[in-house]
């Protein structure tokens, strides 16, 4: 009995296999299914870079599930807290407070995570952290090589209700309300007028309670007039 085999779709390599008496066994073996040509290649390659950054957003989530909870210690006396870090490195554990935090990086480099995104931050950047933003900066691995180095920076920690919801509706605030409007997301502050900043924020250790209070409202003046970069695409309602 003769057979005949049309082959329809596939390629690879066959051949014939006796079997006891007469008969013959017939064999086929297709190319591996693995072979790719260009076009595979290249398809493969795009939906591979498209799933990079859900993978970076689902290990981003995986952070904030670790987020501590912060207490920011506010003096009983005043509603402006005034932070000075000096120490080998930044504090590089993920977490996230109710207090807005204004900060300058007078000292130090490295990256760190400010709501979904990756930053890197160097001396003389100056931040706007919104509240409950989850972030950490950690320090290159040379501060930790060499503790010696040392870091600095100043931060101011403040809560908008401590003002009353009033006093930030007033048409004089405008344009303070709106930055703190965006700083949910996180937001780095630059422009020409940088210096006049960080040197208002490096005299507010100097400040007693009453001079910081409205310090902080020139700050917050000085900084509406800079350029707004949005650091992440975070929302509060995450929390």
């Amino acid at each position: 009995q003769i057979q005949t085999f049309v082959g329809v779709k596939g390629g690879g390599a066959g051949g014939v296999a006796p079997l006891p008496g007469n008969g013959h066994f017939f064999y086929f073996k297709c190319r591996p299914c693995f072979w790719l040509g260009l076009p595979q290649f290249l398809q493969l390659l795009v939906l591979f870079y498209s799933l990079v950054p859900q993978v970076l957003i689902f290990r981003v989530k995986k952070y904030r599930m670790k987020a501590l909870p912060f207490k920011i210690p506010m003096p009983e006396e005043a509603s402006v807290r005034v932070q000075e870090d000096r120490s080998s490195h930044f504090y590089d554990r993920l977490h996230f407070h109710p207090e807005l935090q204004l900060t300058l990086i007078a000292k130090g480099y490295g990256s760190g995570l400010v709501g979904n995104q990756m930053v890197d931050f160097g001396e003389g950047d100056l931040f706007l952290l919104g509240s409950n933003l989850p972030h950490l900066f950690k320090c290159d691995e040379s501060f930790y090589a060499h503790p010696e180095r040392g870091v600095y920076a100043i931060s101011l920690f403040f809560r908008e209700e401590s003002f009353g919801e009033r006093f930030w509706r007033l048409p004089e605030l405008y344009a303070i309300r709106d930055l703190l409007r965006q700083s949910t997301n996180g937001l780095s502050l630059r422009g020409a007028a940088q210096s006049r900043l960080r040197q208002g924020l490096l005299a507010m250790p100097r400040a007693n309670a009453f001079e910081r209070l409205w310090g902080l409202l020139d700050l917050l003046r000085m900084a509406s007039e800079l350029e707004r970069i949005p650091l992440s695409n975070w929302e509060s309602t995450h929390w």
